[in-house]
């Protein structure tokens, strides 16, 4: 298989080490990845030559959330020659086992208007467990579902926010024969930025599906690390918030 990876990244110097991990953890997959970094310094190329990536500079962008949109344009060129794409924030690392179980739930949960989603994790020196920065309160009923023989939560818009998007090319060709300016659409909600890096659930308006496992928890590989930790203030532990 063959991955078209695309990863927005404002540089900086205190932004490398959180690039590095989302890179590295993109060459763990069993796939012929293909990175490209969109950036919006042309020194970054020079200073960061030692990564395994192609980047590109866009120096030309009336605001810097601009940067993020770079992807779809790749995408919408060259989607053709790969199995899998899929667009990164710098600082949003996906382990090897989401990727793994992505690819094999993608197609049968497609069939049913579903998206096999994630949420995002942070972690904290001072605290045990792991965290949600978007979601502030314990699940609703009907927020549960049953599919396939295995129990989901699915979050409603906006706390279904995951900084990434991943799609297989096969269905991309089948969404754009139907909406030739789909990788152009962007939902008019005033969350540009986050928008971008929520085609499926918010653009194509997948359902997304978060798994439970034997234990009745989230699933490891539903969880994507959001490496900046930045929002310890407003986090709650997930074991509570997915305690049904």
């Amino acid at each position: 298989m063959k991955l078209l990876a695309n990863i927005a990244y404002h540089h900086h110097p205190n932004r490398v080490e959180n690039l590095t991990k989302v890179i590295e953890a993109i060459k763990s997959y069993p796939v012929q990845a293909e990175i490209f970094v969109d950036t919006n310094d042309p020194q970054a190329a020079q200073e960061l030559a030692h990564l395994p990536v192609t980047f590109h500079a866009h120096t030309a962008m009336g605001h810097p959330w601009e940067l993020t949109s770079k992807h779809r344009h790749r995408i919408a060129e060259v989607y053709q020659h790969f199995d899998w794409v899929a667009y990164f924030e710098d600082d949003m690392m996906l382990p090897k086992e989401g990727f793994v179980n992505f690819t094999k739930q993608f197609d049968p949960m497609f069939e049913d208007n579903l998206y096999p989603s994630f949420t995002r994790i942070e972690t904290y020196p001072d605290k045990e467990g792991e965290f949600s920065p978007d979601i502030s309160f314990n699940l609703t009923p009907n927020m549960w579902r049953e599919w396939n023989g295995k129990t989901y939560a699915s979050l409603p818009y906006y706390i279904n926010y995951h900084a990434f998007w991943m799609f297989s090319t096969k269905r991309l060709a089948e969404v754009l024969s139907r909406n030739p300016q789909a990788l152009q659409m962007i939902p008019n909600n005033g969350l540009y930025r986050e928008s971008l890096a929520s085609m499926p659930i918010w653009s194509l308006e997948l359902k997304p599906m978060l798994e439970m496992d034997e234990n009745g928890e989230l699933a490891d590989h539903c969880k994507v690390y959001h490496l900046t930790n930045n929002y310890s203030n407003q986090s709650r532990d997930i074991k509570q918030i997915f305690k049904r």
